[in-house]
């Protein structure tokens, strides 16, 4: 199963053409869902359930509940403990511009993502083997202090790609 967020960019159009166009190739598409932070800059806020091809938790390391890198995480990516440090949501947020800028469909391959809506592709969704409120075993390096588990959309989407191996 592919994942994609969505590039924020208003001239970038995801939508599969019904007319014989091109068909997207993903199981799911989120948004990418921005906030209003420091000097209006649109920050990317939903660190929680995103993570990066080919495994990097956005979410910063302090909030989670192993403080540590794991192999195959790229730390540069991963958002500063500090709001304002070095690698900010609103570096996310530009990162998932320009890498959706080099895409076909404005989108940007992930490993899970919600941004506030996601869409399934009906034959991912109805699949019975895969559904929201599994069982998290495996995936602790995604949880976080405030919740003790990683986020739901993490798991969901952990499944999705397993059943597809």
């Amino acid at each position: 199963n592919r994942l994609a967020a969505a590039n924020t960019n208003t001239n970038s159009n995801i939508n599969a053409d019904v007319d014989g166009g091109d068909v997207l190739p993903y199981d799911v598409i989120c948004a990418a869902g921005v906030t209003a932070a420091n000097r209006n800059e649109l920050w990317y806020y939903d660190t929680y359930a995103t993570i990066l091809l080919p495994d990097t938790y956005v979410h910063p390391l302090q909030r989670r509940q192993i403080k540590s890198y794991y192999e195959g995480e790229d730390p540069a990516l991963v958002r500063s403990d500090n709001r304002n440090g070095n690698w900010t949501q609103g570096d996310i947020m530009r990162y998932l511009q320009r890498m959706g800028k080099q895409s076909k469909y404005g989108t940007v391959d992930v490993k899970s993502c919600f941004g506030g809506m996601a869409i399934y592709r009906a034959s991912t969704w109805f699949d019975p083997s895969c559904r929201y409120g599994l069982d998290p075993t495996g995936l602790e390096r995604y949880a976080t202090d405030a919740d003790g588990r990683p986020c739901e959309h993490v798991v969901y989407h952990d499944c999705l790609v397993r059943s597809a191996a």
